[in-house]
């Protein structure tokens, strides 16, 4: 049996998340279409024949606006040291850009230990005659020791992925139990469950002002009760996030309550308070106390 490390590198909104969920075959990192929408590293456990993968997700690398910019990149920078692989997801859509090539920079001075994968996502958005020429134009801008082309979306190539990236783990014993898909907590999957859909239902300003807090969790035989408070920059988005008289944040309930009943298989009730912390982001006080501290990631 193999066990091993894999980190999943890259640009915001390269199919990161999308590529672990598919992998893990379980929802445990949240997706939107809003760049940044993963702010700190999640991790995912697939257990098979061949051993133990244990996949790190981590935020996009982008240039940052404030501090909690710059906290997401060092937790994607740290989460990439002392790895089995490094995986740099290059989307077959897009042109291998600045954003791309700074990553690559920094790909170049992890340890020659860490094996560096090119995975090429979203090659469902291209017709197939042109894969050849972006896996020739990908094996030009760095020595990876693997390039893959994947499409997480219609699965294709996945099982070569997995392949691929077991053939660079040692064998040793696994870490955790084979039913174990993730080791984030039960109160991080709440909590993100609930900005996923403020990410969904709100404008683009709204999602990377909100943080959210667990106030409250009860287990109870019939359901679990939760209570959280979230968290925006401006009375704006507070009044956005309620909606017309409270439309909004009851959406915003109601669908979070299905994907949490999902994922806990049981009844959950949510309550969802709505405050304002006047530009929490750039507030190292807050940082810490939203869990955005880098040192937990070190």
């Amino acid at each position: 049996m193999k066990t091993g490390f894999v980190s999943f590198i890259g640009r915001p909104n390269v199919g990161k998340s999308t590529l672990l969920n598919m992998i893990i075959g379980k929802k445990i990192a949240i997706m939107s279409p809003t760049a940044q929408t993963t702010r700190t590293s999640i991790q995912g456990i697939k257990t098979t024949n061949r051993g133990q993968m244990i996949i790190v997700d981590t935020p996009g690398i982008h240039k940052p606006q404030d501090a909690l910019g710059f906290f997401m990149n060092d937790v994607a920078s740290a989460q990439s040291e002392g790895v089995d692989c490094a995986a740099i997801l290059l989307p077959a859509n897009e042109k291998i850009g600045t954003g791309d090539a700074f990553i690559l920079e920094q790909l170049a001075n992890i340890g020659t230990k860490t094996k560096k994968i090119a995975i090429i996502s979203k090659i469902d958005t291209i017709p197939k005659e042109k894969l050849l020429k972006k896996i020739m134009e990908v094996s030009e801008v760095f020595d990876f020791d693997a390039i893959v082309p994947v499409s997480a979306k219609g699965k294709d190539n996945l099982e070569k992925l997995e392949e691929v990236i077991f053939s660079f783990f040692e064998e040793g014993p696994m870490l955790y139990d084979e039913d174990t898909t993730t080791i984030q907590s039960d109160s991080f999957m709440v909590k993100e469950f609930v900005r996923e859909k403020i990410y969904h239902l709100t404008k683009e300003e709204i999602p990377h002002s909100v943080a959210v807090v667990l106030d409250q969790w009860e287990d109870t035989e019939e359901a679990i009760e939760i209570i959280v408070s979230v968290v925006v920059e401006r009375k704006s988005q507070k009044a956005i996030i309620i909606g017309k008289q409270g439309s909004m944040v009851r959406e915003v309930r109601k669908q979070a309550e299905r994907d949490l009943k999902r994922h806990f298989q049981k009844k959950v009730h949510l309550e969802i308070w709505v405050k304002v912390e006047k530009n929490w982001r750039s507030n190292p006080k807050y940082l810490h106390q939203f869990g955005y501290d880098i040192a937990d990631y070190k």
